[in-house]
């Protein structure tokens, strides 16, 4: 079994970072229908990943101002890379959790945090990378309806670490 040098919550160093920030384009889809995020919209991640594999992703997703659409089914974000099977094995159901995230409702105001992102799969995002699906604790899967009927200006933010295949 592999050992890994690093303890939840520290700090990297610049020499644990093996070639710097990465800029990259998260994906909102859906288990049903994709939703649209219209005009106005903010799609922005990075991602660094570590001397050991270990990938550091942070991504954020607004609907635009007009044009939008919230599509159909449970919400999923596409990671930079594809995900290590590691990740998965022995599992059942749902994958791993490798992160959290935030969940904002524009109108009326309302927002969530301590979202859970867990691995929803390993390669099925656009050029074969990873994706997460959001969670409450509470009350389950963020889906095109709950905790809301996503529309304007609604947003979803995650952060996640997670063995990647680069």
């Amino acid at each position: 079994m592999q050992t890994y040098p690093y303890r939840a919550g520290q700090i990297l160093a610049s020499d644990d970072v093996v070639d710097g920030v990465h800029e990259y384009l998260p994906v909102l889809q859906a288990t049903g229908t994709n939703p649209f995020l219209g005009s106005g919209s903010v799609q922005e991640g990075r991602w660094v990943r570590t001397l050991d594999g270990w990938i550091t992703a942070w991504a954020r997703i607004r609907f635009g101002t007009s044009g939008v659409s919230s599509g159909s089914g449970t919400y999923l974000i596409t990671l930079p890379t594809p995900v290590s099977s590691v990740m998965t094995a022995g599992l059942v159901g749902l994958g791993n959790v490798v992160g959290e995230g935030s969940i904002r409702d524009e109108l009326p105001v309302s927002a969530f945090r301590g979202v859970r992102a867990s691995i929803q799969s390993l390669t099925a995002g656009p050029g074969g990378v990873g994706r997460v699906q959001l969670a409450q604790p509470a009350s389950g899967a963020v889906t095109s309806a709950s905790p809301w009927t996503w529309s304007t200006q609604d947003a979803l933010a995650i952060v996640v670490d997670y063995i990647g295949v680069v």
